[in-house]
C-alpha cells in the first residue's frame, strides 16, 4: 500500500484477514533451529488449519504476494544489461590485495544507482519467504532473482579476472533483520571458492553495529 502497488481497500481486507488468522490459531514460539527466546517470533503449521482459518489465510494473500503485487518488471528489465559496479574502485588493486591475503574490503562497490535499486528491492520485493532466527531470507527459490545480481557477477569476472574467471555465480541471497529479533546471522563459513558479502543498509537507517565480522580462524564459542 505504501508504495502504491496495492489499493488501500485491498490492503485493509488483507490486514483484517491476517489479524483474524492470528486470533484463531495457536502458535509455537521458536523451533528446533535455534529460534527459542526470540520475542514475537513464532510459527504455525498452515496445513493443520480448519477450513474457515485456511480461507482467511487465502484472503490474507498468503503465498500470493508475488502475484498480487509483484516487483515492477520495468525496474528489473532496466538492469539486464547495465553494469552495477562502481567505476571509481581500483579493481586491479583490489584483485592484487585479494590474491595476496584472501580478503579485501571494497567501499562504494556498487554505483549509487545500483545501491538505491538493491535497497528498494530489499525493502519492497515480496520474496522474503524463508524464516530464520531473528531475520528473514530471500533465496532464488523464494523469487529473489533480480538481474542486477547476475550482472554484478558478470562484471566482476571482467574486473577481477584472476579471481573470478571460470567461477560462475552459484548461490546468492538477501537477509533482512526483523525489528523484534534479538539475534542475527551467527558465526559460520559459506562453502565457496570466492565469497562476497555486501552490506546494503545506509548509515541513516542503521541503529547500531552493522557490517560483517571476519574471522581468520574458528572463533571461540
Amino acid at each position: 500500500v505504501r508504495v502504491g502497488r496495492v489499493e488501500p481497500s485491498l490492503g485493509q481486507r488483507v490486514a483484517n484477514a491476517l489479524r483474524q488468522v492470528l486470533s484463531r490459531v495457536s502458535c509455537d514460539e521458536g523451533d528446533d533451529q535455534g529460534t527459542q527466546g526470540e520475542a514475537g517470533l513464532w510459527w504455525a503449521q498452515a496445513h493443520s488449519f480448519d477450513a474457515a482459518t485456511a480461507k482467511l489465510l487465502r484472503d490474507g494473500c498468503y503465498d500470493r504476494l508475488p502475484i498480487v503485487c509483484p516487483y515492477p518488471s520495468e525496474r528489473l528489465e532496466a538492469w539486464r544489461s547495465k553494469d552495477p559496479l562502481s567505476t571509481s574502485v581500483p579493481w586491479i588493486a583490489c584483485q592484487e590485495a585479494f590474491l595476496a591475503s584472501g580478503l579485501v574490503v571494497v567501499d562504494n562497490f556498487f554505483t549509487p544507482e545500483a545501491v538505491e535499486e538493491l535497497w528498494s528491492y530489499a525493502r519492497e520485493a515480496p520474496c522474503f519467504r524463508s524464516l530464520r532466527p531473528g531475520y528473514l531470507g530471500a533465496f532464488p527459490a523464494d523469487g529473489c532473482v533480480h538481474p542486477l545480481i547476475r550482472r554484478a557477477a558478470e562484471s566482476l569476472e571482467l574486473k577481477l579476472p584472476s579471481v573470478m574467471q571460470h567461477r560462475p555465480l552459484a548461490r546468492w541471497w538477501l537477509f533482512k533483520y526483523m525489528p523484534n529479533g534479538k539475534t542475527g546471522v551467527g558465526p559460520h563459513a559459506d562453502d565457496a571458492a570466492v565469497n562476497i558479502n555486501v552490506w546494503l543498509t545506509p548509515d541513516r537507517a542503521r541503529r547500531a553495529g552493522g557490517g560483517l565480522e571476519i574471522y581468520r580462524q574458528v572463533p571461540k564459542q
